[in-house]
């Protein structure tokens, strides 16, 4: 019997191991987001997807995805019903990667490098997915986490005989993520239970650069808790100079036998956010210009902890002016003063380019906090003296929360492309997102802090323009201290007396969005 094209097509297929999608498929769009299935929003599968890491065997290389098991609070919570399984990955693809062009070897890792483990991997474009969207799927993992190491599903990926567009890349892979850099992936993994799966995004996890030890110029810092440790950052010679462009976010993880009281000691260049599994626990900012450290207490859980510091390199006024960076951390036991972890060249670093923070509480309304020269702050050289600082809630310029991400949102809407420029001031930290691309970061900028306030020239384009400016207040020891945010957008080309120069200034119409309650006052 003499086959059709299209019925060599599937054989050749089924030769392969790989089943592909079907170019012309109807897709109905019932699920509008990746994984386009019915996935419980908040399930808690009991794992933890960290950055991806790159195996180089002598006969193949492979891109890794790890998934770490939670703690044991994450764990008995799962929708996995306690008993944590991996059954099946699925990642966000460019629709362009078919079997035609690209082979898929999906493999396991360990320390001892890939083995094959009868996985299965398949191109699909999901019927229930917006027209032209598609994954690769990665089948029959069925492997349950333990405390001691991760589950790494490995990809090989190579052109099928040469052909032109094969996808042997993430860069080349993975669909396109709105604001993130490119090899930037959405991956979902999912348990054993109909419904019981994550999401999330993750990049492969570049080596830090170790700048020196503690003591290394231009931070004195020979004071610190731990000697051993190292200043870390994203890029070579950040002691010098380093970019005030981007967000690094660095990656480390620790596996404890028993739970843990614990502090986590930082010193900043400029600021740094500190993580403990995907949860919010504090701002560390400065330290290197005298004997301060700061110590924020954490009570880790036994299994696998999840260590990241997401870190901004400050603009001060216009940002001509070169500007270090680095960060210097270790996480001291309470109980007998040891090192859990430290910054060394055993972490790893991703780049921050988006809003990436999960806000589920509001919009509200903004609070007007008083004008620019009110106490705390005595901001009377503020350009825009009809500005107001705004806070999360009324009593922010005294006595706001450290325990919580605060973003505050205005939109724009322009006739025709303008030239502007940003005033800021923050107490204590800040990052400036403009249509949810990372602009840039600052600290302070009021009068009673340090005057000489940040500003950024922005080319805002005709329609909607979104601001999202993000603020934190850096850790005290009693979790509380003076917080808010003062800012004006004015067009530099129009007459200082125009009613018209004044795009937006902070008041009453921002809305704030936290990423957790406002914990009671203490």
């Amino acid at each position: 019997m003499k086959l059709g094209q299209g019925a060599i097509l599937t054989v050749l297929l089924i030769a392969l191991g790989i089943h592909g999608a079907v170019a012309t498929r109807v897709q109905t769009g019932l699920y509008k987001r990746f994984p386009y299935c019915k996935c419980t929003p908040k399930a808690r599968t009991g794992l933890i997807l960290g950055p991806v890491t790159e195996y180089k065997d002598e006969d193949r290389a492979a891109i890794c995805f790890s998934l770490w098991l939670g703690s044991p609070s994450d764990v008995s919570k799962s929708c996995n019903k306690g008993f944590v399984q991996l059954t099946k990955l699925e990642i966000d693809i460019n629709p362009e990667c078919t079997p035609h062009n690209t082979i898929v070897t999906p493999l396991l890792g360990s320390y001892l490098g890939t083995y094959d483990w009868n996985l299965s991997a398949s191109f699909d474009m999901p019927q229930s997915a917006p027209q032209g969207r598609a994954i690769l799927r990665i089948n029959r993992i069925n492997t349950y986490p333990n405390e001691d190491d991760p589950v790494d599903v490995c990809l090989h990926l190579e052109p099928n005989q040469g052909r032109p567009g094969a996808c042997d890349s993430l860069q080349k892979l993975c669909a396109v993520q709105a604001g993130a850099p490119a090899g930037t992936c959405n991956v979902a993994y999912f348990g054993n239970q109909q419904g019981c799966c994550s999401s999330g995004l993750v990049q492969i996890g570049n080596p830090v650069y170790v700048l020196g030890p503690a003591f290394t110029p231009p931070w004195p810092c020979s004071y610190f808790v731990d000697t051993s440790a190292s200043w870390i950052w994203s890029s070579a010679g950040a002691n010098s100079v380093a970019t005030k462009d981007t967000t690094p976010v660095f990656h480390q993880r620790l596996w404890l036998q028993d739970p843990v009281a614990a502090k986590m000691h930082i010193i900043a260049d400029n600021a740094c956010d500190f993580y403990l599994d995907g949860v919010y626990k504090g701002t560390a900012l400065g330290g290197f210009q005298g004997s301060y450290t700061t110590q924020i207490p954490v009570q880790l859980d036994a299994g696998s902890r999840e260590i990241v510091l997401w870190c901004t390199n400050a603009w001060v006024a216009d940002g001509s002016s070169d500007s270090p960076a680095g960060v210097l951390a270790a996480l001291v036991s309470d109980a007998d003063g040891s090192v859990l972890i430290r910054t060394d060249a055993a972490w790893t670093y991703t780049i921050s380019t988006t809003l990436d923070d999960v806000l589920p509480i509001g919009p509200t309304p903004a609070f007007v906090l008083g004008s620019p020269s009110m106490s705390p702050w005595f901001s009377s050289n503020f350009p825009d003296q009809f500005a107001f600082w705004i806070g999360a809630t009324a009593t922010d310029a005294s006595d706001a929360s450290c325990l919580v991400v605060t973003v505050y949102s205005k939109s724009l809407d322009l006739e025709a492309d303008t030239q502007a420029v940003l005033h800021v001031a923050a107490d204590n930290v800040v990052q400036v997102y403009l249509n949810g691309a990372f602009v840039a970061g600052a600290e302070g900028g009021f009068e009673s802090f340090y005057p000489n306030h940040p500003f950024f020239a922005l080319s805002l384009k005709a329609g909607r323009n979104t601001f999202d400016i993000r603020v934190t207040n850096a850790w005290t020891s009693n979790g509380m201290g003076p917080a808010g945010l003062l800012a004006s957008l004015i067009n530099p080309l129009l007459d200082p007396l125009s009613p018209n120069r004044t795009l937006l200034h902070t008041d009453s119409s921002w809305t704030v969005r936290l990423d957790q309650p406002v914990p009671p006052r203490r």
